[in-house]
């Protein structure tokens, strides 16, 4: 029996980060109006990495999506990253932000608005921040996304 989209979110949060560990938090949102989530650091310079950032329980509006530098980047040419929601059971991808570059020379602290695709997000839907890794040099981020609900 296939499993429901809540269950394939609370294996791909326990695969990424443990059997009720909390870090990265891929958390379900239930009775909150507006928040905002913050996924788990990335290396922009390691391999290419998937995170679960959220499973929305009910419907959402992303307000912002934003890249927070928490080690610097050097001056090596960015990589793409991206926000999308997992469609389960394939290989597929929805994106909200499809192949954006991250900066290069920028400090820890420094902040970047993502352009939006599109912002509606669906009971069900597992969000994920993805980046494709290899940046020659240093840069490490997390992406912060604002939530209202729908």
């Amino acid at each position: 029996m296939p499993l429901s989209k809540k269950a394939a979110g609370v294996q791909l949060h326990e695969r990424f980060f443990g059997v009720g560990k909390a870090e990265g938090l891929a958390t379900v949102l239930d009775d909150i109006d507006e928040t905002c989530v913050i996924s788990a650091e990335v290396n922009l310079s390691g391999s290419a990495a998937l995170v679960p950032v959220f499973y929305a329980s009910k419907p959402y509006t992303i307000k912002e999506a934003t890249l927070a530098y928490t080690e610097a980047s050097s001056a090596n040419t960015g990589v793409n990253v991206s926000v999308g929601k997992l469609i389960v059971g394939t290989d597929s991808a929805v994106y909200f932000v499809a192949a954006e570059a991250s900066e290069v020379s920028k400090e820890a602290g420094y902040t970047k608005v993502l352009d939006l695709a599109k912002d509606d997000v669906a009971a069900g839907d597992i969000i994920t921040f993805s980046c494709a890794g290899g940046k020659t040099g240093t840069g490490k981020v997390v992406l912060c996304l604002t939530l209202k609900g729908a």
